[in-house]
């Protein structure tokens, strides 16, 4: 029985490891595949707002300021998408989809959730960068995409969207 319980934490362990980024904490890559497998096995239509957000200037922080200095501006970029997560009312998963980008899908959420969300990312950089004793400012940009799918196709499509009007904010 214990040999089994063993078997099992470290199986969890594993899977932990894999699901999630090991610099900022949040799922990544993989973890966003499976969070879409497990959305999409029901074949229902999931009404979602895609955020697909960037970093600005994050190159220059790493070049100026060093590796470790990027590394801590994207845990502080973690960490502030985090706590504008918190509290909200729909369903919400939040990835660092690769590099100095972030994605967040909100499930069964209306309009003002959708908005408030924006407004508390913008204040969430904002306070990190009042409390912040670094020498830079961190910035994001973010676009969003809403619709309705149920296959991978329609996700990337929204995707492809979100990263279109991020672009454009980035302009």
């Amino acid at each position: 029985g214990v040999t089994l319980a063993i078997v099992f934490i470290f199986l969890f362990i594993q899977r932990s490891q894999i699901m999630t980024d090991p610099l900022t904490g949040l799922n990544n890559r993989h973890g966003l595949n499976r969070y879409l497998q497990n959305m999409f096995c029901n074949n229902l239509k999931n009404q979602i707002v895609l955020f697909m957000l960037d970093m600005n200037n994050f190159k220059q922080i790493n070049d100026r300021f060093g590796h470790i200095a990027g590394d801590n501006a994207l845990k502080s970029a973690a960490d502030a998408l985090i706590e504008s997560c918190k509290n909200l009312t729909c369903s919400v998963f939040l990835c660092r989809f690769g590099g100095d980008e972030f994605v967040i899908i909100l499930r069964n959420c209306g309009k003002s959730e959708e908005d408030q969300l924006k407004t508390r990312i913008q204040a969430e950089f904002e306070k990190s960068n009042r409390f912040n004793n670094s020498s830079y400012v961190l910035d994001i940009s973010m676009g969003t995409a809403r619709g309705a799918c149920s296959e991978i196709k329609e996700f990337e499509n929204l995707l492809q969207s979100a990263d279109k009007s991020m672009y454009k904010n980035k302009r």
